[in-house]
């Protein structure tokens, strides 16, 4: 059986770095691994790097996954039919919300048994969370997008950790587990492999908890935060 495991979070938190480098090392391991990436728009760039580094790869365009469930479920299929891959690493877009609800439920409602759900893992830069406390850092409805997608994450990633200082970090990783008490919290650097060997073997031995996070969320609010993220 496949499993998936799913890394959201916000624009730039590190996701495809992540992603990437958890591949080569289930390559390393000598696991087949595949790669679902998605974007509101075509001729995705994550897409690109990945065919670059040579692993299998399938993409969701012009919707999220969270809008675009049935080209997900095929894009998941196919993957499956060209790379028969034991993990299959997705990313959604870096404004999508309520993946567990509109996304992970599904999928092990519509393919039982053909897929275990890993922990869903939302990645946080530090400096983003930053500015999303600070009503001058980060417009409050583009705010709301980032703290609701922390919500449901069952693992909270906390990335770029080489770049942080120890203060910094030690002051963000308490306030994220104080705000989000249901999620594991752990430590990253994606781009020098810190850390992510850890995150991968966990989420991988918890592989069909997924999906459990139930949120709240507010449409008109989240419409609000896509508009102003637009531009990007």
């Amino acid at each position: 059986m496949t499993v998936l495991v799913t890394v959201g979070g916000f624009l730039g938190a590190g996701k495809t770095t992540l992603i990437a480098k958890a591949a080569s090392i289930l390559v390393e391991r000598g696991l087949g691994v595949g790669i679902l990436t998605n974007d509101q728009a075509a001729d995705l760039v994550d897409t690109a790097l990945v065919r670059l580094a040579r692993f299998p790869v399938a993409e969701v365009a012009g919707a999220c996954f969270c809008c675009a469930f049935d080209q997900f479920h095929e894009e998941l299929d196919r993957l499956s039919a060209i790379a028969a891959p034991d993990v299959i690493l997705a990313e959604p877009v870096g404004s999508c919300v309520d993946i567990a609800a509109t996304v992970l439920r599904p999928l092990h409602r519509k393919s039982p048994g053909l897929f275990r759900i890993a922990p869903f893992t939302v990645i946080l830069d530090p400096a983003a969370w930053r500015l999303a406390r600070n009503a001058q850092g980060m417009p409050e409805s583009t705010a709301y997008i980032y703290h609701t997608q922390l919500l449901e994450g069952d693992v909270i990633a906390l990335n770029k950790t080489d770049v942080e200082t120890p203060e910094a970090l030690a002051l963000a990783e308490a306030e994220i587990v104080a705000r989000f008490p249901r999620a594991t919290v752990t430590r990253v650097a994606a781009a020098s492999g810190f850390g992510v060997e850890a995150w991968l073997d966990g989420v991988l031995a918890a592989a069909g908890a997924g999906g459990s996070a139930r949120i709240d969320v507010d449409y008109d609010r989240y419409a609000e935060g896509e508009a102003a993220l637009g531009w990007l």
